[in-house]
């Protein structure tokens, strides 16, 4: 674990981060640079708190130790995990950073505890609970590891009668790596979305559809009594934790 020693601005998700390298110091352990290879299989994975309970999962290439128990992270890849929503502008000096390796265990939540405040007794695995060196920890568990990633290449086309059909790309945050599969495995219970329709801010219309695809008619705009530009936003929805993300996209006329 560590924290940020510099603002991390703003940046394109899943594409190398270039003109801005993170400085960070550690409160103990060591970074290691990685080939690339090695880094689109998932390695140098870390996350940092892009705002209070809020975080970004990024990759860094380059690790180079400028001081004790600092670091200059360069080739950086943002916004990975399906993250990309949260990454902040900027993400502040001072943030927490935490390395997602083999050293980090999974909380076992049950579903019943989702959205419910919990205490939780922390600390060393080799000492009973009921020693003076753990902690009370409160916290409330928000199963961000079900969350739904949010849809790519959301396009638009005219449907020919004064209206538009929308179509986007499934993503999944299980077994979405291979590259040979047609598709991209589902990933939740059944295939479902949630499309809104707004502009200038105020949601206008919001409905839901079972496929990767929706037609937003010339009859619902004039219903809507909307003109020029809209804005149009999918989410994927999971049956335990809701919608997930948006992808987002203006349509002029």
């Amino acid at each position: 674990m560590g924290v940020l020693l510099d603002d991390l601005p703003a940046a394109a998700p899943n594409r190398w981060m270039g003109g801005a390298r993170l400085r960070v110091r550690l409160f103990g352990g060591a970074l290691a640079g990685r080939e690339t290879e090695s880094v689109l299989r998932g390695e140098n994975l870390a996350a940092i708190e892009a705002a209070p309970g809020v975080w970004e999962v990024l990759q860094f290439a380059d690790a180079e130790l400028t001081g004790p128990g600092e670091y200059l992270l360069d080739r950086l890849l943002r916004g990975q995990e399906g993250t990309e929503a949260f990454i902040a502008a900027p993400t502040p000096a001072g943030a927490r950073l935490v390395l997602l390796d083999g050293a980090l265990g999974r909380l076992e939540t049950g579903l019943d505890e989702i959205g419910l405040e919990t205490r939780y007794r922390i600390g060393p695995a080799h000492l009973p609970p009921g020693d003076g060196a753990f902690r009370d920890v409160v916290a409330t568990p928000a199963a961000a590891g079900l969350r739904p990633y949010a849809p790519a290449h959301l396009t638009a086309a005219p449907d020919g009668a004064g209206g538009f059909w929308l179509r986007w790309t499934r993503r999944t945050r299980i077994g979405g790596d291979g590259w040979g599969a047609v598709e991209p495995p589902l990933g939740e219970e059944r295939e479902r979305y949630r499309v809104r329709v707004m502009q200038a801010g105020a949601v206008s219309r919001s409905f839901e559809t079972g496929a990767p695809t929706a037609l937003y008619d010339a009859a619902m705009r004039a219903e809507d009594a909307l003109s020029g530009a809209v804005t149009v936003a999918v989410a994927q929805v999971s049956a335990i934790f809701g919608a997930g993300p948006e992808t987002r996209m203006i349509i002029d006329g």
